[in-house]
């Protein structure tokens, strides 16, 4: 069966193909034009949905979302609200939802089951970013090495090894759990800035654990005897005159032993009284 215009065939039916344009189709149904080849899905105040199916069964559906305004993909019968696929009219993409807030929105479920995995055939598993000029950051997971690295176009920032669970800062081959690599700043290498801030030292076989912190230019020497983070004891500290008051024990000087609360095993040189 073929349809004609004013001067020739426009289309054509034979057998189970629909040919448009082409007068020889080779599917079901072929759409041909000498100038761009459109198809329009219309429909009033409905959504406009194209359908797949295999034996009458639905297996996907691609169509526009008229309550969510935008452009939805679903496998199976699943309802265009299920979001598995859907760009929205302003451009973003939702992977997992409907409403997407970031150009790249990734919902469903978390855990093992949801997420983004990066997972090449060979070679390192990178992400890249990149603003709006030349700066370009990478985080890389380096093949077969299982170091994890957050690095620009020049040097490497931070550097996780998984396999000897140790962290490096500006350095790629940590030596222990947190090994920072000094920069050419004199006497600058970590940063611990607070109202109150502090170091804590725990000893995973002690009763007792350490504070090291700074509070309104004093430095103090403190003891948690119950290791909860907190401290019960001021063992000592320098004051803003650089003063230091020990307030707990004994002190030794080439000695372990304190019958005194000080002792000095050798001899004392002073320029003052004593």
């Amino acid at each position: 069966v073929r349809i004609f215009d004013d001067s020739s065939a426009v289309a054509i039916f034979t057998g189970s193909m629909v040919g448009i344009g082409d007068m020889s189709p080779s599917f079901e149904l072929v759409v041909s034009s000498s100038a761009a080849a459109e198809v329009a899905i219309s429909s009033k105040g409905q959504d406009s949905v194209l359908y797949f199916m295999n034996d009458a069964a639905q297996v996907g559906k691609i169509g526009y979302d008229l309550s969510h305004r935008g452009l939805s993909f679903v496998a199976d019968d699943q309802a265009f609200a299920s979001g598995e696929f859907f760009i929205s009219s302003s451009g973003k993409i939702g992977v997992g939802t409907i409403q997407p807030v970031r150009t790249l929105h990734i919902g469903g479920p978390g855990g093992s089951q949801g997420g983004i995995i990066i997972s090449p055939s060979s070679g390192d598993a990178e992400i890249q970013f990149q603003d709006s000029g030349t700066t370009n950051a990478y985080i890389t997971l380096d093949d077969g090495t299982q170091d994890l690295n957050f690095r620009d176009d020049t040097a490497t920032v931070m550097s996780v090894n998984f396999g000897s669970e140790r962290v490096g800062i500006m350095s790629s081959a940590p030596t222990d759990v947190l090994y920072v690599s000094q920069s050419t700043t004199a006497f600058r290498g970590i940063t611990i800035e607070g109202p109150t801030p502090a170091l804590y030292l725990t000893d995973t076989g002690a009763t007792n654990a350490h504070h090291i912190g700074s509070n309104g230019n004093y430095l103090y020497f403190l003891e948690d005897t119950d290791k909860n983070g907190t401290y019960n004891n001021i063992m000592g500290y320098f004051d803003p005159s650089n003063n230091f008051v020990f307030n707990d024990g004994s002190v030794g000087i080439g000695t372990g032993t304190f019958p005194q609360a000080l002792t000095v095993e050798g001899g004392i040189s002073a320029s003052g009284c004593i």
